[in-house]
């Protein structure tokens, strides 16, 4: 007989680790089951290790309940989180007892994250998040268009038209002739893979030539492939037949060389999400591109795009897909690139709200009117306070590459086993070869990119293997830091000049007034350790001016209009106080300015400029009531397509909500303009790697009104 010993776990309201249940119930199975019985102990390990992981990660907050973040009715602005007893790291790691000990998150005062632009009374009670649900994202394109999936249908490949030869447009036109278009049938009707027929096309500017392959094919559809050739100065375009046992080439008869589509996803990130597509289609996951990531915990839209996969490839892979649908094909000249997108439409739910509808509307009222302090949050900054993202960028930045190598690597608690062995053992034997290996071959973490380094470089080559992480994830580290200074100096800014037009402040330029942030582009990665390229100057620092008192006294601008730099080597500072904040903030951590630029392009801050504060464009809200504590009240993309309705809701339901819906511009963070209608942190949602209720967690925000 085999036995296996199973330790009961439960996830009620108030678990505690310390008050996890020990007794052991027995089961007895045959011999017949013992490799299912393994396979169920694995799994059921695994599970437990992500919970206890989980809930040791969220033991310090502030009365957290089954994945809920409730805060305290008592509100005060002044202390809005109790310090919790942290995970203290030593160098003798005490392994289970120091994994299972509570853990210190990160504080919006340790980011910087302090002011309102509202009145602290106006707040009310809710539940925030309840449902992934309860939260819709649709992206705004650059032309202003809301991103939704209204269309399943997948476009089928377009089939020669039946016409006379020399009724075909190109002729009429002068860009061909009926004797080359007869020859092209001819091509067509016979068996000579080899002949072909040149069209000169030297005096014709791209825009024609194109015009030429396409009224091709439309006449001859699949039979014939044609490119354009150069020969000295003369250009031509070639047509031949198209083999159709031939491998080198697969023929594209679409109209764009680009197909751009829909996704709608629900609770599942961007990257997950793209992953699952091409997974299922066969495609590398790097093919794929969209202008920027949605939330996972949510119902979102957006454009993704891909250079010549075949939507039906497309659309077959998506029925694979769990929670995933796309559709609404498009063909485009050019691929969709990161940051190409004007903002974000937010429909909001938040739940069990008690206030008088009066009280509500003075709140949402108040928030229309002054808007939100635009705060990087705190999903910027990591999940740990013993080793935030901040910590690891100003390393990177003071070029202490062996002290940001040991902050990445540190042990901490809330890991899985797996990742916390692996942790212990490089900090103890710093056999970065032995620590990998006890990883998955597959395992794309940065500290298992950092381990490949040590091991390719040598130990003590700090820097070379921190070469080894992806470059983007280098530069978020850098980033990090960065908008740390932004948000203490934003939060200073307000507390002691207030919600007003100052002398000094700085504004874009009448050449840049739309965006809410100007990035750099990013530098050739090929420069990124080449210490001989010189780092240039460009632009930034006219992209911006000062306010005068004659700006201030016209009436033409508002705190709207308030830019603040990112710090960095190529940027102006404002020209009043907060100039000396930068430097005193830089100062601290033995920074300047000027030594934010390196020769190393990847660790060189050009800066950048954000606006201060935004204001919520379409801004609007509902009252509702509802009866059922899950009802859905509002519908996604893919209901209203299947025609779905809302269910009835009587008058004598005893529930009420409000339902918000604004759009926010790029690199607008939605829990921001949240924080400022519950007066409280909402960013510390933390989400599970094995979703048992999928559609039950809840953040509850308790607020006296």
């Amino acid at each position: 007989m085999f036995v296996y010993k199973q330790i009961p776990f439960s996830l009620h309201s108030g678990t505690k680790i310390s008050h996890l249940d020990r007794n052991l119930s027995m089961f007895t199975f045959s011999m017949s089951t013992i490799a299912r019985v393994l396979k169920i102990k694995f799994l059921y390990e695994k599970l437990i290790r992500s919970k206890l992981s989980f809930i040791t990660e969220n033991m310090g907050r502030n009365k957290f309940n089954n994945h809920k973040r409730k805060l305290e009715k008592k509100f005060d602005p002044t202390n809005d989180k109790k310090k919790t007893q942290g995970y203290k790291f030593q160098d003798n790691i005490k392994g289970d007892e120091d994994y299972f000990g509570t853990i210190e998150t990160l504080k919006e005062t340790d980011v910087g994250i302090g002011s309102y632009t509202t009145s602290l009374e106006n707040r009310f009670e809710c539940t925030f998040k309840e449902r992934f649900s309860d939260f819709h994202v649709n992206e705004i394109d650059l032309d202003g268009n809301e991103v939704r999936l209204t269309d399943l249908t997948v476009p089928q490949e377009s089939k020669p038209v039946e016409i006379e030869l020399k009724d075909c447009p190109l002729i009429a036109d002068g860009l061909v002739t009926l004797e080359q278009l007869n020859e092209i049938k001819e091509i067509v009707a016979g068996d000579d893979m080899q002949r072909k027929v040149s069209i000169p096309v030297t005096a014709l500017d791209k825009e024609k030539r194109g015009l030429i392959h396409m009224n091709l094919k439309k006449v001859f559809g699949h039979d014939i492939v044609g490119g354009t050739k150069s020969e000295g100065d003369e250009k031509f375009i070639e047509v031949r037949k198209f083999n159709a046992k031939s491998r080198d080439r697969k023929d594209w008869t679409w109209p764009e060389e680009y197909v751009s589509f829909v996704m709608y996803k629900e609770n599942v990130d961007t990257v997950q999400a793209v992953n699952a597509l091409a997974g299922k289609s066969g495609i590398k996951p790097n093919s794929f591109t969209y202008a920027g990531t949605k939330d996972k915990r949510a119902k979102t839209s957006q454009r993704v795009s891909v250079r010549k996969v075949d939507p039906n490839r497309l659309a077959g892979a998506a029925k694979h897909c769990h929670n995933i649908h796309i559709g609404n094909f498009e063909f485009k000249k050019e691929t969709l690139k990161l940051g190409q997108l004007r903002g974000n439409r937010f429909r909001i739910l938040l739940r069990n709200v008690t206030a008088d509808d009066a009280i509500i509307s003075k709140t949402l009222d108040e928030f229309e009117q002054n808007g939100f302090i635009n705060y990087f949050g705190m999903q910027r900054f990591g999940n740990f306070a013993s080793v935030p993202t901040y910590e690891i960028g100003k390393a990177l930045l003071k070029q202490q590459w062996k002290l940001a190598c040991e902050l990445i690597m540190k042990p901490r608690a809330g890991d899985p086993n797996d990742i916390r062995e692996m942790r212990e053992h490089w900090w103890k034997t710093r056999d970065s070869k032995a620590a990998r290996k006890m990883l998955r071959y597959s395992c794309t973490l940065v500290e298992a990119r950092l381990l490949e380094g040590f091991t390719k470089n040598g130990e003590s080559d700090y820097l070379g293997a921190l070469t080894n992480i992806p470059r983007n994830m280098r530069l978020l580290y850098a980033h990090s830091y960065q908008s740390l200074i932004w948000n203490k100096v934003v939060t200073r800014r307000v507390q002691e000049m207030g919600l007003k037009l100052c002398p000094g402040d700085l504004i874009y330029t009448e050449s840049n007034t739309d965006p809410v942030e100007i990035l750099p582009e990013n530098d050739d990665q090929d420069d990124e350790n080449n210490l001989d390229t010189p780092v240039e100057e460009s632009h930034f620092k006219k992209m911006v001016r000062p306010l005068t008192a004659s700006d201030i006294s016209s009436g033409k601008f508002t705190i709207f209009d308030i830019v603040a730099p990112l710090p960095g080597h190529d940027v102006t500072y404002p020209s009043n106080a907060m100039s000396e904040w930068y430097t005193e903030l830089l100062a601290q951590d033995n920074l300047t300015s000027e030594a934010l630029k390196q020769k190393r392009k990847i660790y060189s801050l050009t800066g950048s400029y954000r606006k201060l504060f935004i204001k919520p464009q379409n801004f609007s809200y509902k009252i509702q009531k509802y009866e059922k504590p899950t009802e859905n009240l509002i519908l996604s993309d893919l209901e209203v397509l299947r025609n779905e309705q809302l269910h009835e809701i009587p008058e004598s339901a005893g529930f009420k909500a409000v339902i918000l819906d604004f759009t926010l511009p790029s690199s607008c963070y939605a829990t921001m303009a949240l924080r400022e209608i519950i007066k409280s942190n909402v960013d510390a949602i933390q989400e599970e790697e094995i979703e048992l209720e999928p559609d039950t967690k809840k953040m509850k925000v308790d607020i006296a009104v």
